[in-house]
């Protein structure tokens, strides 16, 4: 088994990893560690340069070309909103700003 843990999108992650040698399970954790990650770079308002803040720079601006994973975040998102009658709202990015956040 190899545990790692680590933070990323302003969370701790453990993550447990048995396989069938160590060198299999360090394998996968690195894997696993590099694809949250990704997913960070990609989703993060916190990071200048993700995909999610090159997408709200061009609101209103047309259509973007996006990846597999922002579009399926968008999606979610979209999904939580119609499930919530609008109770969870991710288009609040104008009033996080405006207290500071």
């Amino acid at each position: 088994m190899i545990e790692r843990k680590f933070r990323a999108m302003g969370t701790d992650y453990h993550l447990l990893v048995h396989a069938a040698s160590d060198q299999g399970a360090e394998q996968l954790v690195g894997l696993a560690q590099a694809r949250v990650e990704l997913l960070e770079d990609c989703w993060s308002r916190f990071r200048p340069n993700s995909e999610l803040n090159r997408l709200n720079a061009r609101a209103g601006l047309g259509p973007v070309v996006v990846s597999a994973d922002l579009l399926n975040l968008v999606v979610a998102m979209r999904s939580a909103w119609f499930a919530t009658d609008g109770l969870y709202d991710p288009t609040v990015l104008s009033s996080m700003h405006a207290i500071g956040y």
